[in-house]
């Protein structure tokens, strides 16, 4: 993950954790700082109760929504944060679970062409304002929740609204191309997020960012500079996802 530049000193305010068969990222909202609150605290202690409840209840995997109202009922830390929860079924079923606009999108490689399995839709009141969970936020419940059949060397990949904000899918396909389908998790997470954080300095870009706002009646032009995370994982035979950040 790239922290935004003023955050960097704190490691940002986003937040991700991942075993073999489970994917999470969290956003913690910024306009927390205006209260004196830090929204790192929230996201953090939401992905620390991804992982722990999990772990202390693999049945939980099965229902990702499940697990993401219980982390959040479960955290005390004042603010409030978006959350992506991917999960793996030894059949490689994907179930998914998500408030916000930290989201995902799977990408299939099929005679040499990559292609967009499924890409995710933001869950929001209105332009850049997104659900979130928190001590002040929206009932978890109303999380949205997927399921996808994946097949063998499908990739994964989930970003915070950093990554999606200022990369279109098609750049993030080219950039996936460029270095290499079958590359290492790692070095795919690592170059999408170096090229979101490229794009996010852009002041003349029209990037998805200033494409929405324009759509709502509003001015932007250029990137948005934010945190960026960036988690990939592959499917493999085992029907396990080997995971990088």
């Amino acid at each position: 993950d790239i922290p935004f530049p003023a955050k960097k000193y704190k490691g940002g305010e986003d937040a991700h954790g991942h075993t073999l068969n489970l994917l999470a990222v969290a956003d913690g909202v910024g306009g927390w700082n205006d209260q004196g609150i830090d929204p790192a605290l929230y996201s953090r202690k939401l992905v620390h109760n991804v992982l722990a409840l999990s772990n202390q209840n693999p049945s939980l995997l099965d229902n990702p929504k499940e697990l993401l109202v219980q982390s959040a009922r479960a955290n005390k830390e004042k603010g409030s944060s978006t959350l992506v929860i991917a999960t793996l079924s030894p059949t490689a079923l994907l179930r998914t679970s998500m408030i916000g606009d930290s989201g995902y999108i799977i990408l299939r490689m099929t005679d040499n062409s990559i292609s967009t399995v499924y890409r995710s839709v933001e869950q929001q009141h209105s332009f850049n304002y997104p659900f979130q969970v928190g001590h002040i936020g929206d009932d978890p419940m109303s999380a949205l929740e997927s399921e996808h059949q994946l097949e063998d060397n499908d990739l994964v990949i989930l970003g915070s609204d950093g990554l999606f904000d200022n990369v279109f899918d098609d750049e993030l396909i080219n950039q996936l191309r460029e270095v290499g389908y079958n590359n290492s998790e790692r070095s795919i997470a690592e170059s999408l997020a170096s090229l979101a954080f490229k794009l996010s300095l852009d002041k003349k870009r029209s990037s998805p960012f200033a494409k929405q706002a324009v759509e709502h009646g509003l001015w932007f032009e250029g990137g948005k500079s934010d945190d960026i995370t960036v988690v990939v994982g592959r499917v493999f035979q085992e029907s396990q996802i080997e995971l990088q950040e």
